[in-house]
């Protein structure tokens, strides 16, 4: 009954070993990253030349202008930021989750689109990511 004791000691102190590793890798840095970014090509890259606050479950828009690219699809766009909308901020190789309220007049932007896209001008689309470049 002894060694039965010991064997059980030792499976139940190797088990909370294995579940403290475990943790503590899910809590590592690399836990905390930002997600990459979205592959594939952006829809529009460009400048943001106005921003809007929006209510509900729409936190704002911005108006993006710039030109069409080998690797867009168009040069103007007033995109909608909903509460689902990733916003990351790229400095070199690295990206980080930022705020609708680090975006500013200015900056250069991409932005992927979901859903529909109202073919107005400029076209009409919810991002799904907006990425700060530089």
């Amino acid at each position: 009954m002894t060694r039965s004791r010991s064997i059980s000691a030792k499976v139940a102190l190797a088990l909370a070993a294995a579940l403290t590793m475990a943790l503590l890798s899910a809590c590592s840095s690399d836990g905390d990253a930002a997600p990459a970014p979205i592959a594939g090509d952006p829809d529009i890259r460009g400048a943001i030349t106005s921003i809007s606050a929006g209510s509900g479950d729409v936190i704002g828009s911005v108006r993006i202008v710039g030109a069409i690219a080998q690797d867009t699809a168009y040069d103007r766009a007033a995109v909608r930021v909903e509460s689902d909308t990733r916003i990351l901020r790229q400095a070199g190789n690295a990206t980080m989750e930022v705020t609708f309220a680090d975006l500013k007049v200015g900056q250069t932007v991409e932005a992927w689109f979901t859903g529909p896209v109202a073919e107005s001008y400029p076209v009409q689309a919810k991002a799904s990511q907006i990425v700060i470049l530089g």
